[in-house]
């Protein structure tokens, strides 16, 4: 490979990866409504008000294209819902659990209101209760959650963000 060829491959690359950040791909799959839940769901997973950040980085639509494209995350529990049903009912649960405690809307609340929701899902005891959380149990969707959050934001994040870091994995 010549050296023109090799500088043309690299700054297609960091173009490619640029515009992966840059575009917001359709919602294909939630409702504009779900999507707004979740995307306040995901503010309190992964919040990005960190200096690093020069730009929101949006993660709803990578795994909204997950679930529109009905892919599975490696592997499926038996005793589970679809991933695609259970992120519905999952959403329509906080909402629910939202509008009984707080009596509003769950994007409406404030980031602790929301997190006292959201922490009772991490502890498997979800306050209020709700029937829901018997059809799909609350930590294996709060696990396919937070690991396609996790997913997500390496996806979507600046390569820069991780260059310092990775060459750290090996020190002790």
């Amino acid at each position: 490979m010549t050296f023109t060829n090799a500088v043309a491959r690299a700054l297609t690359n960091a173009s490619d990866r640029l515009l992966r950040i840059e575009q917001k791909p359709p919602i294909r799959f939630f409702s504009a409504y779900e999507e707004k839940v979740l995307e306040a769901v995901i503010d309190r997973l992964i919040p990005q008000d960190v200096p690093l950040l020069e730009k929101r980085i949006d993660l709803v639509p990578v795994i909204d294209d997950r679930l529109y494209k009905n892919a599975l995350n490696g592997f499926r529990y038996e005793d589970m819902l679809s991933d695609r049903d259970a992120y519905c009912e999952g959403l329509r649960a906080i909402e629910e659990m939202s509008r009984r405690r707080f009596n509003t809307r769950f994007v409406d609340l404030s980031g602790s209101s929301q997190e006292l929701i959201l922490n009772s899902l991490r502890d498997n005891e979800p306050d209020p209760a709700h029937e829901v959380w018997k059809r799909i149990l609350v930590h294996r969707f709060w696990n396919m959650l937070v690991r396609d959050c996790a997913d997500a934001c390496y996806a979507r994040m600046p390569r820069r963000i991780f260059q310092g870091h990775t060459a750290r994995l090996g020190e002790r």
